[in-house]
């Protein structure tokens, strides 16, 4: 284990600026804490981790998201540190370890030690900076569309839709962002969508919009079935456009609320339906235990009797 240590000692003189440090505050400087950057491998996690008599309980499935993002190289270095109180108990970062061990790699990190113990009440406080922050901040419009529907779309294409939230990172729904430049211009008919009135979350037509045109269908095709719905058009019963809109007006009379990966089921099977110009009495989810059941698209040269 190897370590760059650089020590950074508050002093009172550092409150120039407002009140002066209570009693209190200044109590916490007596420890003196200090700060390094340590590259922390399996093994000294584990011990690490033997320090940890206070904590909150290991949430598996945010272990299971950091190792993720720490094997396929997602994880960087960042001023969030691990952090140790002065006699040596482990305050924060239990995660984080157990991810190292999870993964097997070694990651540098900050490492903070000798914090009075109270400190722990007051760490996690702050307001979390969210996929939507980080993308609005890197310039990208409709940042809040964008980042849930791409959450969305990236675990449907797991396969866990239904799936608690934090079964799918903030790292990996950035990369999958990145890796898939449609889904800006999904993000921004979908806001244009709702804006016209259609009473589908922004973050499911996103999805759903992306989703249909990477299967090969045109752009002009399945905005026109978007704007269908906005608009309430349909042939009436029979139409699966209007069982869809039919099962969102009930749902809403009885202050229902549909799920994200309920509703991008029922938009797929409503889009297949009039695709492939099959009647729909009803639209109907199905699921798997916890999995949401989205049908497969069917796309431009799969439609019954369909010549290429």
């Amino acid at each position: 284990m190897s370590s760059t240590t650089t020590n950074h000692h508050a002093t009172p003189g550092d409150a120039r600026i407002g009140r002066a440090p209570t009693p209190a505050v200044l109590a916490q400087l007596v420890a003196k804490p200090s700060s390094s950057v340590v590259m922390i491998d399996p093994a000294t996690a584990t011990r690490w981790l033997a320090a940890n008599e206070t904590n909150r309980h290991i949430r598996a499935t945010q272990v299971a998201k950091y190792a993720s993002d720490m094997a396929a190289g997602r994880w960087h270095l960042t001023g969030s540190p691990i952090q140790f109180a002065a006699d040596g108990r482990l305050l924060d970062g239990q995660h984080r370890l157990c991810a190292i061990i999870k993964s097997g790699v070694t990651l540098p990190m900050f490492v903070v030690r000798g914090l009075a113990t109270t400190a722990q009440s007051y760490m996690d406080t702050g307001a979390k900076r969210t996929v939507a922050d980080q993308l609005s901040i890197a310039g990208y419009k409709n940042s809040s569309v964008l980042a849930a529907g791409g959450r969305l779309a990236l675990a449907w294409t797991r396969g866990k839709l239904g799936a608690p939230r934090d079964a799918v990172s903030d790292p990996e729904t950035r990369a999958f962002i990145q890796a898939h430049p449609g889904l800006i211009d999904a993000a921004a008919y979908a806001a244009q969508m709702r804006r016209a009135g259609l009473d589908i979350h922004p973050s499911v037509i996103c999805a759903a919009m992306w989703g249909l045109t990477e299967s090969g269908h045109t752009t002009e095709r399945v905005e026109g079935f978007f704007r269908a719905l906005a608009e309430m058009r349909s042939t009436g019963p029979g139409d699966p456009k209007y069982a869809l809109l039919h099962r969102i007006n009930t749902a809403r009379r009885n202050r229902e609320r549909i799920g994200g990966a309920d509703m991008l089921s029922m938009l797929i099977r409503a889009y297949n339906a009039d695709y492939t110009g099959k009647t729909a009495r009803r639209i109907q989810v199905f699921a798997h235990g916890s999995a949401i059941d989205v049908p497969p698209i069917i796309g431009p040269d799969t439609r019954p009797g369909h010549r290429p």
